[in-house]
């Protein structure tokens, strides 16, 4: 809310100056102030390949990864993303840290081959490879600079703790909290294999205080209903029964997303919003074990969009609100705030 009018603002303003004149003006025989100095350019953006061939061989020479930015022309997310996202400060700053590339879907036959390695065909989407082209990490879909920044810091940030703590865990030098902090860059990355090659052997140590999470991180290496899955999330429910890591949130958001995504139709995609709703809703009205927090504001975030995709925007936004109310100073409560803003909450 607004703390005054502006006709009421320059009013006070007028009164002020007339009343004061030697404030308005300066003393008689003084000196004008100095002209204010000319504001500073604003900072030239960091410049983008467009050769995938060109942006390989410099991500070598410089020992960086490739970022890159899948569109097409009559994307318009894309656009959004381009001119609102990529030219904020915080993203700026985190970009530096790679070899950046644009390729457009409609035209470049390898910008297909990098969405079949992410395993889309949506974009936006922004792909983190290296120099070879491995996949690193994928994001899908348009986001906000805050978001953004976070989720690119968070992938280069693993894959430099993956790429160091590799060699030692390979060799079996690695102690118990070496290994987990391995595995849990792996988590961020989505390396299922290397978690499922040495998240059994860090289990069977000596029970440590990350078990739980490991045992987490095995359960999302698996289809959810095989027996292995079952497994490991038993197991991660009984490492961790007064939820302090928040995992059975994760569970529970885990089971709302497939249901919907397992919509085939669009009056079955109405009916399974509706079920998800219902389920983090449950979740959320429950007492025992108590909601973790940056887990239920996720779940407020999640029902966002799920009453967002129902058109219900006056529950959308009451949501949005909840969600705030958990965290506002957190990365995805500044979001939760700046949307809610923007619909007039």
């Amino acid at each position: 809310m607004r703390l005054s009018h502006p006709l009421i603002a320059a009013a006070f303003a007028i009164a002020v100056l007339g009343a004061l004149p030697a404030l308005a003006q300066g003393t008689k025989g003084e000196a004008p102030p100095p002209p204010a100095p000319p504001a500073a350019p604003a900072p030239a953006l960091l410049p983008w390949l467009e050769n995938y061939e060109e942006a390989a061989k410099l991500a070598k020479e410089k020992n960086q990864l490739i970022l890159t930015d899948l569109f097409s022309d009559k994307c318009g997310w894309c656009k959004k993303l381009e001119q609102d996202t990529f030219p904020a400060p915080e993203v700026q700053e985190v970009l530096k840290n790679f070899v950046l590339l644009k390729l457009n879907t409609g035209k470049a036959e390898f910008a297909k081959e990098l969405l079949k390695k992410a395993g889309t065909t949506a974009v936006p989407a922004t792909v983190i490879t290296d120099a070879d082209w491995n996949l690193v990490r994928f994001i899908s879909g348009y986001m906000d600079s805050g978001p953004y920044a976070e989720k690119v810091r968070k992938g280069l940030t693993a894959h430099q703790e993956f790429t160091a703590l590799l060699p030692k865990v390979k060799d079996g030098t690695a102690d118990y909290e070496t290994t987990y902090n391995f595995l849990k860059a792996c988590d961020e990355l989505s390396r299922k294999a290397e978690i499922q090659a040495h998240g059994e052997k860090a289990l069977a140590a000596v029970k440590g205080e990350h078990h739980a999470d490991i045992a987490f991180f095995l359960s999302k290496t698996y289809e959810p209903g095989t027996p292995e899955f079952v497994k490991y999330k038993d197991l991660t429910l009984q490492l961790d029964p007064d939820n302090r890591f928040g995992h059975l949130d994760d569970f529970i958001m885990g089971d709302a997303i497939r249901i919907v995504y397992a919509s085939k139709s669009k009056e079955e995609t109405s009916a399974n919003l509706d079920k998800a709703i219902v389920i983090l809703e449950a979740r959320l009205g429950q007492a025992a074990p108590a909601v973790n927090k940056e887990k239920g504001q996720a779940m407020y975030f999640m029902l966002y969009k799920l009453c967002n995709g129902k058109k219900d925007q006056a529950k959308a936004k009451e949501m949005l609100k909840k969600g705030v109310e958990f965290g506002p100073d957190t990365t995805l409560g500044k979001h939760m705030a700046k949307i809610l803003g923007q619909l007039g909450g």
